[in-house]
């Protein structure tokens, strides 16, 4: 009986979670602009998301001061975990290089930090990127964002007719600056795959 009320208790608290952390924004096709993305490459478990942030900060740090905010943060998720095994989940994970500062600081990480796992990547200007936000405002946002904002855009491409497989990884924007901080949930139309050469690596 115990155990029957612990798992009604924990049900309700994540029903009330999801209902209190608001609902995503009405999903559309949108175009991003070239932007250059600093990352480290995981796979397994995403627990080593905030320790992947943390690397990128640390290594953009010791040519640039960046506060709190001041970057776009940036998870590019290529698998599944309802479909592949855990262990096997690959996904990236950086900031995006404001792009006044690209032009030097990219040449510098690459020679610096490159043996360490570091990368640097420009992605094209793209059009019709499947988009929905979705609000920052709780450290299980997060959590709670992925449950509620694929679905979306999953119903989105199927009613738009467009072939899912076009849209191999998940690109995930973490805005963190200002009063209004929200996470934006997207869809990408490249063949993002490693080994690909539609995302250029940057020099």
């Amino acid at each position: 009986m115990l155990k029957l009320t612990l798992f009604v208790v924990v049900v309700a608290v994540l029903v009330w979670y999801s209902n209190y952390f608001g609902s995503v924004s009405p999903p559309q096709f949108v175009e991003k602009d070239l932007f250059t993305l600093a990352y480290v490459s995981k796979k397994g478990s995403f627990v080593q998301i905030p320790e992947g942030f943390t690397e990128v900060h640390n290594f953009m740090s010791a040519f640039k001061k960046y506060e709190e905010g001041d970057l776009v943060g940036l998870g590019v998720y290529f698998d599944d975990p309802a479909v592949v095994k855990a262990e096997d989940v690959r996904f990236w994970i950086g900031f995006i290089i404001p792009e006044e500062d690209a032009d030097e600081l990219v040449p510098k990480l690459n020679g610096k930090f490159k043996d360490q796992g570091l990368r640097c990547l420009s992605f094209p200007k793209t059009a019709n990127v499947a988009s929905t936000l979705f609000p920052y405002d709780h450290m299980l946002s997060p959590m709670i964002g992925p449950s509620k904002a694929y679905p979306v855009l999953d119903k989105f491409l199927e009613e738009q007719k467009v072939d899912r497989e076009e849209y191999p990884a998940a690109v995930e924007f973490y805005y963190l600056h200002g009063n209004k901080t929200q996470i934006e949930y997207t869809f990408y139309p490249l063949p993002l795959e490693f080994g690909r050469n539609s995302v250029k690596a940057r020099k």
